[in-house]
């Protein structure tokens, strides 16, 4: 079983049965923070205004597959969806596949198998990271790649991150490279090179202006 405290991760549950849903709570707190909810319009509210690493999904809320919608809006936020399930009707959880879901977790033995979801959910973030340090970011040094290989690890990319260096050297690449990996869209990243801004625009630009 997982222990506490390995990582800082950030859960969504979304679950209707409350005995299984704060099981499940209670093996996912011991290594990061979880919020739980039985409610469609509050999972999709919670999902677009926080970034979660995992969303936990149950198909089923009483006798709607309201969990599909939800698959559709965690891939769009970048998340990974992980459905709960009987996994005994294989029709149903195709379709959570087509939508873009990246794993299915019994709840019948349920426990057994966390490990196994978050081991491939740490797999897909070195894939991510492989695929940058390819088309992205391309280095041999071995120095900056075990800094992002720890990022990827500690999976702890909402701090302020600080990179130095002469200039010429790829930090906005970097820059970008680790935007990708936290899940960040090319249109949300802003290069503000503060070298070549003047004191007024600069003050402009971080702290907004008054016309």
């Amino acid at each position: 079983m997982v222990g506490k405290n390995e990582n800082k991760f950030n859960f969504l549950v979304f679950e209707d049965n409350p005995i299984f849903r704060k099981g499940l709570t209670a093996i996912l707190e011991r290594i990061g923070h979880v919020d739980q909810v039985d409610q469609k319009k509050n999972a999709e509210n919670l999902i677009k205004e926080r970034k979660y690493d995992i969303a936990f999904i149950d198909l089923f809320i009483g006798d709607d597959l309201e969990g599909l919608d939800l698959v559709t809006l965690t891939k769009e936020n970048n998340t990974y969806a992980v459905v709960l399930s009987s996994c005994q009707d294989m029709e149903i959880i195709e379709k959570a596949y087509k939508r873009g879901c990246n794993d299915c977790l019994s709840k019948t033995n349920y426990r057994e198998h966390i490990d196994a979801i978050l081991a491939k959910f740490q797999s897909s973030n070195q894939n991510k990271l492989n695929d940058v340090l390819k088309s992205e970011y391309v280095t041999q040094d071995a120095g900056i790649i075990a800094s992002l290989e720890r990022l990827v690890e500690c999976n702890d990319f909402d701090r302020a991150i600080f990179l130095s260096g002469p200039s010429g050297v790829g930090k906005t690449q970097i820059a970008r490279a680790i935007h990708k990996l936290a899940g960040g869209s090319e249109e949300n990243f802003v290069n503000l090179n503060c070298s070549c801004t003047n004191d007024d625009l600069l003050e402009s630009e971080m702290f907004g202006h008054v016309e």
